[in-house]
């Protein structure tokens, strides 16, 4: 797997369209999320950035492409602890779920017959959120 000049990368979910999320260290020694997915011929990482602070981890995915982990919300050294939030990444954008010191760990998947998502869940150190 690739990586952004770190030392490590880490798989941690794979959806049916076979997109692949974890996270990974730069070579500035922070570690970010990211989304794998085929590019035409080869595969490409996406850095999902953080929500303010220097680490993030990307913890599954579902088959609609939303992806849940959870993120520093402060840089470490700018605060006596820094805050760490659950999020939730869709369309191209890391959200903020509000959930002060969890992860979001899990994210599910609801379609219709049709093929059209009725509502997602989420799993929040064991809070479920629809």
């Amino acid at each position: 797997m690739a990586h952004w000049g770190g030392t490590n990368a880490r798989a941690n979910a794979i959806n049916d369209q076979g997109q692949v999320v974890g996270n990974s260290d730069t070579s500035t020694g922070k570690s970010h999320a990211f989304l794998w997915e085929k590019d035409r011929k080869k595969g490409a990482m996406k850095d999902l950035g953080t929500l303010g602070g220097t680490y993030s981890d990307a913890a599954d995915i579902n088959n609609q492409g939303q992806i849940v982990g959870g993120s520093e919300t402060t840089p470490l050294g700018t605060s006596t602890r820094p805050s760490y939030h659950a999020f939730l990444w869709k369309k191209a954008m890391m959200h903020d779920l509000g959930a002060a010191g969890a992860t979001a760990t899990a994210v599910s998947n609801a379609i219709a017959l049709n093929g059209i998502s009725i509502y997602t869940s989420l799993c929040i150190k064991n809070h479920y959120v629809k």
